[in-house]
């Protein structure tokens, strides 16, 4: 929003702009994300208010009514303190001297009473806390650097990245020590005596052109710790290379799963953490470090496509011989030596025996998928998120999984120590990873948090925030949709995917149905014209590869339409997401039509009277995957109008 716009906002709109913002702040600065956030208290209303608004009141008395402020403008990718940098307000212009991109940090304060803190030198108490905070100054100068150091569009101004601390209920007879304190120089805080200076500075700083444009750079820069694929950097992982940074949740994940492997002793670890967390990252990580280091280790992945995408990943880089690394749980059953290490990756998808066909003679106890993955190797790490689980028959009770791997365990340690000596009670504990630093889309954790909120029952879904680094698109139509995802690929040599709910008629071979329709095409009527466009695929064809490398062809893969299953475990930097009419809005809630669904093995074995409620759970789960496959932007496009609209309204 522009200064001009803050200051004529009516204030019903502009505390439910602030809401907003609070929420996601309260849910992301949460470990626990409670998606229910309690309401700002009416005094931290008031001061926001009377903050931006008057900061805003500078800006347009400086005639620079056009500038830009991006308020709680979260750095991307970055915790201080395991919390996540905020910067107060960024103002957004064009230079002086160059009219290119230029930006002010803004710690912003309504403190009244608050003095010199007795216990910590440099830091102020303030009453209304009833505690020591971080000198306002030293704030803004710390959130400056760390923002100078992450995003390459502030990094190009090197050290001229203007930061202040304004504090608006304050004057100089009253606090001209708080500027003794912001050291080395005193001009970074600005009190109500100084406002005519500020707005000189602000005169003399930044031109009257209006500052979208600024605002939009930034948007768009790229960030040092940006998201990459998994997929793209696989081969340099496995490879022993190390192609970007890991946060300290996934360093400290990598390091105890190494330990484990090379402790000697019978193991057992849980990675859990949600989409976006960087579980397959991690485990790719363990699997490449326990390799170097000798030991037998192998990566089994619930996910076909993405295991079938690593393999033609590490062929098209000419490590083919790293592909034995990777297994499925039949191969486990298969070897007859224990191995070292295995990882699971999506775990929580584990199908209940390793082959798709077993004779009902055979279907004991010792063929279950989670016998034969426990008794394959000495250490087993189980890489999962239940809100993935999207058949009813995959492994997806935890409580029961833990218990069976813990059971496992107890037993490997009495074998261990009977043979090796010990005692079997000091090495059957199970290690839990849990990872909840969400960097994905957009380095801020905000599009997470938006689509959780869209798919939780209660308390229901948030609106986007505007001017957020994760761009966020309904379209009109599945044409509109295509047409703005190839100008992505086209301008600006991104990847880009479609993928849909598994609401269209599928068969291997594509056959016609009795409409004379290809049954690997997805087929909708559009104003009255029907539009086709291949699915899932099974054969290669001039415009699409087969199934297997929609995600990792480059040069066709657009040409196709994913589903949840060929797109589990795998990001793109632009995706399009159809949601289909198994999911659809109706008055203030989500329907989940079980009759408009074309996976019939989603509730297979369910009770009759439990499968609608098991389908609503399984299907959110599903869109859940689909919609967080983007690193950049997703557009979104449901073919039913009010479910559409009622996106767009969100989405504005």
């Amino acid at each position: 929003m522009t200064a001009h716009e803050f200051v004529t906002m009516d204030k019903a709109e502009l505390e439910g702009r602030f809401r907003l913002a609070h929420a996601y702040k309260t849910i992301g600065d949460d470990p626990k994300r409670n998606l229910t956030p309690p309401d700002p208290s009416p005094g931290d209303l008031k001061s926001w208010l009377e903050s931006v608004v008057r900061l805003s009141e500078l800006l347009v008395q400086a005639k620079r009514p056009e500038l830009v402020i991006l308020v709680e403008y979260t750095v991307p990718n970055i915790l201080y303190e395991k919390m996540p940098v905020r910067i107060d307000a960024l103002v957004c212009g064009r230079g002086q001297v160059h009219g290119d991109p230029r930006y002010l940090v803004v710690e912003l304060k309504g403190w009244t009473k608050f003095q010199p803190s007795e216990s910590s030198s440099g830091k102020v108490f303030v009453d209304h806390y009833g505690k020591d905070k971080e000198h306002p100054a030293a704030q803004a100068a710390r959130n400056k650097w760390l923002a100078m150091d992450e995003v390459h569009q502030f990094a190009a101004f090197e050290v001229d990245l203007p930061a202040i601390a304004y504090l608006h209920n304050t004057t100089a007879s009253e606090s001209e020590w708080l500027k003794s304190l912001a050291t080395p120089n005193p001009s970074r805080v600005v009190l109500r005596d100084d406002e005519e200076r500020f707005v000189d500075f602000i005169r003399k700083t930044f031109t009257e052109e209006p500052g979208h444009y600024a605002a939009d750079v930034l948007r768009d820069s790229r960030a040092k710790n940006d998201a990459t694929t998994t997929l793209t950097n696989s081969a340099d992982i496995l490879a022993g290379n190390a192609p970007f940074a890991l946060t300290p949740m996934q360093r400290d994940g990598v390091k105890k799963i190494v330990e484990a492997g090379c402790a000697g002793v019978p193991g057992i670890i849980f990675v859990e953490g949600g989409p976006g967390t960087g579980k397959s990252v991690v485990t790719l990580q363990a699997l490449s470090r326990l390799h170097e280091m000798g030991k037998s280790v192998r990566l089994v992945t619930a996910s076909k496509a993405y295991r079938k995408a690593l393999e033609q990943s590490l062929a098209d880089h000419g490590v083919r011989k790293l592909k034995s690394l990777l297994a499925t749980a039949a191969d486990l059953a298969g070897m007859h030596e224990q191995l070292d290490v295995v990882l699971f990756d999506e775990a929580q998808r584990m199908a209940r025996y390793p082959w798709r066909t077993l004779p009902k003679a055979e279907r004991v106890d010792d063929n279950l998928s989670i016998n034969v993955v426990l008794g394959s190797a000495r250490v087993v790490c189980f890489a999962m998120d239940i809100g993935q689980v999207v058949r009813a028959n995959e492994q997806n009770d935890q409580r029961k999984l833990r218990k069976r791997a813990e059971g496992a365990l107890k037993h490997k340690a009495y074998l261990h120590t009977a043979a090796n000596g010990g005692d079997p009670k000091q090495i059957h504990n199970v290690v839990d990873v849990g990872l909840h630093d969400r960097f994905r889309a957009g380095g801020t954790g905000n599009y997470e948090i938006w689509v959780e909120r869209l798919l939780t029952p209660k308390p229901g879904p948030l609106k986007w925030i505007p001017g957020e680094r994760f761009q966020l698109r309904v379209a009109p139509s599945p044409q509109w949709m295509t047409s703005f995802l190839e100008d992505r690929i086209k301008g600006g040599g991104l990847r880009a995917r479609m993928v849909a709910g598994f609401c269209w008629k599928w068969t291997k071979d594509g056959a016609p149905d009795k409409e004379g329709l290809a049954t690997d095409h997805i087929h909708m009527k559009v104003d009255g014209k029907l539009w086709s466009y291949p699915w899932n695929a099974r054969e290669r064809r001039p415009d699409a590869p087969e199934a297997t490398r929609w995600a990792i062809d480059d040069k066709f893969g657009f040409g196709q339409i994913g589903c949840v299953f060929t797109c589990h475990g795998l990001e793109f930097d632009w995706l399009g997401v159809i949601i289909g009419p198994d999911f659809v809005w109706r008055g203030d809630h989500w329907v989940a039509r079980r009759d408009r669904h074309m996976d019939k093995l989603t509730v297979q074995g369910v009770p009759t009277k439990e499968k609608d409620e098991k389908f609503d759970e399984l299907v959110r789960n599903a869109y859940r995957i689909l919609l967080t496959r983007g690193l950049r932007g997703a557009v979104l496009y449901s073919p039913d109008a009010e479910t559409r609209e009622y996106l767009a309204a969100l989405v504005q």
